[in-house]
Order: C-alpha cells, then sequence, then structure tokens
C-alpha cells in the first residue's frame, strides 16, 4: 500500500492503522512533504516514509525496501 500523508477524510496514518486491522503485515510507503511534519525521520515499523518531493530512483528504493522481508 502507498499513501500519502495529506488526505481528505483520514491523513495517511488512520489509513495505514485501518488497513493493518485487515491486514496485520501489509508493506506500507507513507509519501509525506514538507508541510506534514516530521513523518520521514520517524522509526515507527507500520510504514516506510519516503519525503516528497521524490525522485524515481528514491521510489523505486522504498518499494523494494517495504517488500523485502525483514531481516
Amino acid at each position: 500500500l502507498m499513501v500519502d500523508y495529506a488526505m481528505p477524510g483520514l491523513n495517511g496514518l488512520q489509513v495505514i492503522e485501518k488497513a493493518h486491522e485487515l491486514r496485520e503485515n501489509l508493506p506500507v510507503i507513507l509519501a509525506t512533504g514538507y508541510a506534514d511534519g516530521d513523518i520521514s525521520t520517524t522509526t515507527d515499523k507500520r510504514f516506510t516514509a519516503l519525503r516528497k518531493p521524490f525522485q524515481l530512483d528514491e521510489l523505486a528504493r522504498v518499494v523494494r525496501s517495504a517488500l523485502s522481508p525483514p531481516a
């Protein structure tokens, strides 16, 4: 799942919480912009943060990381 932090209705963290109620181990990427606080430096294990704006190679790296099995 890839979700943006800033969305109408629920923010990205709330969407992640709801998604993990349905599928606990779902890999999640949370895209966040400058106005979204300091989420991109968090060590929250529920998601991998991707700081906007990003380049395609950074997106590819984060997707690979999110889909790789935990070490």
